[in-house]
């Protein structure tokens, strides 16, 4: 007995219209973002670190000269307001826990 084959009917593709493809523009790139442009504002973006001192390169307006000095300037100042903030929150934990412990105590006598 001899097998029969059977075979599967293959679809045919559609064929499409081939569309253009676009590029997307090109970024400038910042020339102060390079190695020299870091180099010359790396002393404000270090002292942009250090709690209220982050408002010198503000004051200065070295951070509108520079997006490197401008971006520590900003992550130095988001820092300090968030630790202000947790130092204050801190705080009233502290004096709430205190005022309870004491309120207790003071009625053992």
């Amino acid at each position: 007995m001899a097998k029969k084959t059977t075979t599967t009917p293959t679809l045919k593709k559609k064929t499409t219209t081939k569309t253009k493809k676009t590029t997307p523009p090109k970024r400038k790139k910042m020339p102060s973002t390079t190695a020299r442009g870091a180099k010359r504002g790396k002393g404000m973006a270090v002292i942009a670190y250090f709690g209220i001192l982050c408002l010198i390169p503000l004051i200065t307006r070295a951070s509108r000269k520079s997006p490197f000095v401008r971006f520590h300037t900003n992550q130095g100042l988001v820092l300090s307001l968030f630790a202000t903030a947790w130092m204050i929150v801190w705080a009233f934990i502290w004096l709430i826990l205190m005022v309870v412990i004491l309120y207790d105590y003071t009625w053992i006598k």
